[in-house]
């Protein structure tokens, strides 16, 4: 760490542990006020630096994270115009050994970043990161509901889970976490499920079942509304900003299956909709539709239709290609402006591969089309979850859910980096991130 040392400048410098064994929270003091950092190297490998603080202070303290278990980490306190403590040193403890072991495959450069992934377990359930070496340096159990979704927070300094409801008549949750793994706010909703997606704004979009009853045929039907919700995390405040049947009305000739709603084996699960992200460069909300082998894009404030591709509900020609999408779970923007929508196919049969497609919608020409198709050099079947997410320094990261494994993909469609997980264990949705801080 090149710097110079400065005896008189940082003092009281103290290192707590917090509920997370791989996070550290570090203190110190200055003599003057100044902006100053850590300079952290992990068994005495290339140095990272935590971010200068915001403001000249002679109090500061960061959570030191993105640390695997059981290492040496060393660190000094930097000022901004490279004066530094003695360096100062401590070790990370053991997580959870219920964890999966992790088989990492490809490149380990920094370049692969962060990934954040839920972990499902046949008894319990994990939000965890994973660093480019393919290694946990972040965990925590959690009880009660699935996880389906972890997310970094907009501002870096936390995280953003759900746990869904089995059901429209009970709780499911969108909460933030600190790094140390303490909560900041939950917000528990009736009916949550599936999946959420945080704008850069900060405002948070999820999904939520209703069930309504509908009198057809002298029997009474219950039948799945998917509604999506917008939740204001600064005032609590959150409004409905789109529902499926406000959309598109259920066709009560034919009878829909309940899917993975639990408690009720009567409900009808028409829709499906399974799969939620952010458009921002076109302030849209985008959703994958399962059961009309679609997706949508919404206007994000008003729930207007945007646009909707599928073999079903399309309001774009597909011309031939009439099965493009097929059991879509996930839906993003790329940064290009095509789509990139995860398909599993036909939902686990033997030989009929999941993949990620890439389709170039022309709203001026009322047109979509296939561009790429990404599935590896493996035939992998997902049946449940899975999704497709594009990588910001281009490529393309697929979560093969009931494969546990997480796969990066350059742009050519080339596997780069795979971590797999063992035991059965699969990967909810994900996030990744450069950095952590």
């Amino acid at each position: 760490m090149d710097c110079q040392e400065d005896d008189g400048l940082f003092s009281d410098i103290t290192v707590d542990e917090t509920d997370i064994p791989t996070v550290f929270d570090v203190s110190w003091t200055s003599s003057e006020p100044v902006r100053s950092q850590l300079v952290f190297a992990v068994d005495a490998g290339e140095p990272r630096e935590t971010g200068l603080s915001e403001a000249e202070d002679e109090l500061a303290s960061v959570l030191l994270r993105g640390l695997p278990a059981s290492h040496d980490v060393t660190f000094r306190v930097v000022s901004e115009d490279g004066r530094c403590s003695a360096e100062q040193s401590a070790t990370t403890g053991a997580l959870d050994s219920a964890l999966p072991i992790l088989e990492h495959v490809g490149e380990d450069t920094p370049e692969h970043g962060f990934v954040f992934a839920p972990v499902i377990l046949s008894g319990a359930q994990y939000l965890t990161v994973i660093d480019h070496k393919g290694r946990f340096v972040w965990a925590q159990e959690v009880l009660g509901g699935l996880p389906y979704r972890l997310e970094a927070a907009v501002d870096g300094e936390g995280l953003l889970f759900m746990r869904a409801a089995p059901n429209a008549d009970e709780y499911g949750v969108v909460a933030r976490l600190a790094w140390d793994g303490t909560q900041v706010w939950e917000h528990r909703a009736l009916g949550i499920h599936t999946d959420f997606a945080r704008a850069e704004d900060g405002l948070i979009y999820y999904l939520s079942w209703r069930a309504q009853h509908i009198e057809y045929n002298g029997e009474d039907r219950k039948i799945l509304d998917d509604r999506v919700f917008v939740f204001d995390p600064e005032t609590g405040e959150e409004e409905v900003i789109w529902s499926v049947m406000g959309t598109w009305a259920p066709n009560l000739d034919v009878r829909y299956e309940a899917q993975n709603y639990q408690g009720d084996p009567d409900a009808e699960d028409y829709a499906h909709v399974n799969g939620l992200s952010i458009d921002e460069d076109h302030d849209a909300v985008l959703m994958s539709v399962a059961g009309f082998q679609s997706v949508i894009s919404i206007d994000r404030w008003s729930g207007a239709t945007n646009w909707a591709l599928g073999d079903n509900q399309d309001s774009l020609d597909l011309g031939t290609q009439t099965d493009l999408i097929m059991n879509p779970h996930s839906v993003f923007r790329r940064p290009d402006d095509k789509i990139l929508v995860f398909n599993r196919n036909s939902m686990g049969q033997p030989g009929n591969c999941s993949d990620a497609v890439v389709i170039d919608v022309d709203l001026d020409a009322g047109s979509a089309s296939e561009v790429q198709s990404i599935a590896g050099e493996e035939c992998l079947s997902v049946y449940f979850l899975g999704q497709a997410r594009p990588r910001v320094e281009g490529g393309t990261t697929i979560t093969w859910t009931t494969s546990g494994r997480i796969e990066h993909f350059d742009e050519d469609g080339t596997s780069t980096w795979q971590v797999t997980a063992d035991l059965g264990a699969g990967f909810a949705y994900t996030d990744m991130r450069d950095g952590l801080y």
